[in-house]
């Protein structure tokens, strides 16, 4: 492994692919090597990755959910992925409805972790933790632990919050095809779809496999894959901010691609997207972090 004893930080690794990160003999995090050069001769430049990069480079098909429990889901997402992962138990009975595109697997864990509100983390843990993103503050930071340096981002105000709730619905008209063109038959021939779709029928050719987002067919001569799309509705819900003074520019936070977000969990989701919106300002900070000498340590998700 490299260490650096002087800092406090050091690697641990039997091999280039899987190494581990500590700080004061604790982990911190899970690495998986992309790369690493030698620049000198006690010197190495290495970049790394945590599962949350490795979730960014495996496909997850996706598709229609209703009433979906969040934590099946999130299993079925961490299986494709073959990442080890643990939910916190407040989160299981969740349920989620709506569409996740065809895509990667973080993209797809980030819609369910938005819907349910929970915050992904990958510190200080052999696995992925899943759980509730708090809404209370967590602990003071006493100036002692503040270091010099420190500077502040004040932005604009936010006058309100406009969140967009989705829903989908069996659409019997009209009917779409997508034609095989002769010099691309064979077997296997992975269709993906643009929009959601349903009740697949084919001509001159056989449906191996299918999802809302996707087509796996065997096609011969005049091939035509034929299939009905997802009627998609939305509904637009926002929070006005009550201390925002007459005259003020108006500035709202829209959030519109969150397709897990349905009518069931608008309100709730709303909500919570309106306090961390209004109630954040950017601190750009360093702190002590000997959790050893007593203090608390801050973790992902913290509010502080």
């Amino acid at each position: 492994g490299l260490a650096f004893y002087n800092t406090g930080f050091y690697y641990s690794s039997s091999n280039w692919e899987n190494d581990a990160l500590y700080f004061n003999n604790k982990l911190r995090a899970k690495l998986f090597i992309k790369s690493a050069k030698r620049t000198a001769q006690k010197q190495w430049s290495i970049q790394a990755e945590d599962y949350i990069g490795l979730l960014d480079s495996i496909v997850f098909y996706g598709g229609i959910y209703d009433n979906k429990d969040a934590a099946a889901l999130i299993g079925e997402i961490f299986s494709a992925a073959k990442i080890p992962f643990e939910i916190d138990h407040t989160l299981y009975g969740k349920t989620v409805s709506g569409h996740i595109p065809y895509g990667t697997c973080r993209q797809a864990l980030m819609q369910v972790a938005f819907a349910i509100m929970a915050v992904v983390d990958t510190s200080n843990s052999e696995v992925v933790k899943i759980y509730p993103l708090s809404q209370n503050v967590s602990q003071t930071i006493p100036l002692s632990r503040i270091m010099q340096g420190q500077n502040f981002v004040d932005k604009e105000i936010v006058t309100g919050v406009e969140l967009t709730a989705h829903s989908y619905r069996k659409a019997k008209e009209p009917q779409r095809k997508h034609e095989v063109d002769d010099n691309a038959i064979g077997n296997g021939i992975f269709v993906k779809l643009s929009s959601p779709a349903h009740s697949f029928t084919i001509t001159n050719g056989e449906i191996v496999e299918s999802g809302a987002n996707y087509a796996i067919i065997n096609a011969n001569k005049g091939c035509v894959l034929k299939y009905w799309l997802y009627e998609h509705n939305t509904v637009v819900k926002s929070k006005t901010n009550p201390l925002v003074l007459a005259g003020t520019l108006e500035n709202v936070v829209e959030i519109k691609n969150a397709t897990l977000v349905s009518q069931d969990n608008v309100d709730k989701v709303l909500d919570s997207c309106y306090n961390y919106i209004t109630g954040t300002k950017q601190v750009n900070l360093k702190i002590v972090e000997n959790s050893y000498k007593g203090h608390k340590e801050v973790n992902v998700g913290d509010r502080i």
